[in-house]
């Protein structure tokens, strides 16, 4: 019996995204990335032809750029009933 070989296909990260794509990139809906968009908290499209599509390089750094999350303010309820 002929053993079968696998080839190994490199493909690399996709350079534009579609709308879609790029919302689940940076890990919103759809709405959510188009409203990010409208206020200018992310990079408009770009015209590929008939197409738009978002870079990801834009998109990357458009997100380090958001404000970070507000620390979590402990509770000290939170403890309260539990030993230790």
């Amino acid at each position: 019996m002929a053993r079968s070989r696998t080839a190994l296909v490199m493909t690399p990260e996709k350079f534009g995204l579609t709308k879609a794509e790029a919302a689940a990139y940076i890990g919103v809906t759809s709405a959510s990335f188009e409203a990010m968009v409208v206020n200018g908290d992310m990079p408009q499209a770009r015209r590929f032809g008939s197409v738009e599509r978002w870079i990801r390089h834009e998109l990357e750094r458009a997100a380090m750029d958001m404000p970070a999350a507000a620390p979590k303010i402990a509770n000290p309820y939170d403890r309260v009933g539990r030993l230790g």
